[in-house]
């Protein structure tokens, strides 16, 4: 396992990839975390969701309307701050609603942008889930794949507050969350891989690991690439709100 100094690059993010962030909560803060380290680092950053976030997403990043003269608009606003969000527009709960995946791989072929960063699932910020037959919205164009899991999770009934749609999670095989059964998730063409194109790398994010849950989340990450398939190039254990970033990759 090797510390890294962000989330940027603990990803492996590079000029021209478009990265889809799936599964649990922490998904947005993902984003919104990306969308700064990379802005500082000099390069321009279209964020945005193919599903729906909160409108706080707004007192981050300058938001844009998709639309007529989008690209435009867009162009505009990176040119004043290296990084926006494209939403649709406006929900009746406040919410920003998420523009559809082909739009975002429209974006993202326009060059507008050095990295695109998508929001593309819902978990009712729940640190745990598994996909409904219509998630997650994960655009085409993806080359980062990245499943995020909350390893306050581990430990906890698939039935309780802490998962989302626990009749599915319940299909993986255990009462309660298990290291086990986090690994499978990821792992799954049914979950963690689901949506993510065939040439994408999968990137799973195991997230809140912070000093009294490390070694819960450096297990998960370790079982994660024990039974995952190669596409699955690295793991991820990291605790997003104080910096804390590390790898895990594959032996031999």
């Amino acid at each position: 396992m090797t510390d890294a100094p962000s989330l940027s690059d603990a990803l492996g993010v590079r000029r021209g990839d478009v990265v889809a962030l799936t599964g649990g909560g922490g998904k947005t803060t993902a984003v919104l975390r990306l969308s700064r380290e990379l802005s500082a680092e000099g390069f321009r950053v279209i964020a945005s969701t193919t599903t729906h976030v909160e409108a706080s997403v707004g007192n981050a990043l300058p938001v844009v309307r998709s639309g007529t003269g989008v690209e435009s608009r867009l162009t505009a606003a990176l040119a004043r701050g290296g990084a926006v969000f494209l939403a649709a527009g406006e929900a009746a709960d406040g919410r920003l609603i998420g523009v559809a995946p082909e739009d975002v791989d429209a974006i993202s072929a326009l060059g507008l942008a050095d990295v695109t960063v998508v929001e593309a699932d819902g978990s009712r910020q729940r640190p745990l889930k598994a996909p409904a037959a219509h998630e997650p919205v994960v655009p085409s164009r993806a080359t980062i794949v990245s499943f995020v899991m909350g390893i306050d999770a581990l430990g906890e009934p698939v039935d309780g507050p802490m998962v989302h749609r626990p009749e599915l999670v319940r299909a993986f095989g255990a009462p309660s969350v298990t290291v086990e059964l986090m690994a499978s998730l990821a792992a799954s063409p049914r979950a963690g891989l689901k949506g993510a194109p065939a040439a994408a790398a999968a990137r799973p994010i195991v997230n809140k690991a912070d000093v009294a849950r490390r070694a819960d989340a450096e297990a998960v990450a370790a079982a994660v690439l024990a039974f995952g398939p190669p596409q699955i190039d690295r793991a991820l254990v990291t605790d997003i709100a104080t910096s804390s970033f590390a790898v895990v990759t594959r032996r031999g």
